[in-house]
């Protein structure tokens, strides 16, 4: 089990408060009343998802709780992200430049819910580096 798969609750809300969004931490238990829920509210969570694309991750979900092939009831989410690098760049033949990706990240895992997915999915990204 993963340093993020140990986190819930109000544990997890305060790591992507401080890890994510930029909140200063770290937090102690009163400090949670100040927290939003990320984790159990889905406009709190897409707070975070929109955080994630501004950080030029690509996010998808799936809601897999009635798929016959899961073990468990659960959310899925894959995140990727390519990073370019501007010394990489190639002339096609008709002389336009690309610049080529030299960083490809490709991450993935499931929650029981949509805004613990989502949570989970930032908190992996934002660890990646």
């Amino acid at each position: 089990m993963t340093k993020t798969e140990q986190l819930s609750g109000r544990e997890l809300d305060a790591a992507v408060a401080e890890e994510v969004m930029g909140r200063k931490g770290p937090f102690q238990r009163h400090d949670f009343l100040l927290l939003p829920y990320y984790s159990t509210d889905i406009a709190a969570a897409w707070l975070v998802r929109e955080k994630l694309v501004d950080l030029g991750w690509g996010i998808a979900l799936s809601d897999m709780r009635h798929s016959p092939n899961m073990d468990d009831p659960a959310w899925w989410w894959e995140l990727d992200r390519y990073d370019r690098d501007e010394d990489t760049v190639v002339e096609d033949d008709e002389g336009n430049e690309h610049v080529i990706p030299t960083h490809y990240y490709k991450l993935d895992g499931s929650a029981p819910t949509a805004p613990e997915a989502i949570c989970r999915a930032a908190l992996a990204a934002v660890r990646a580096k």
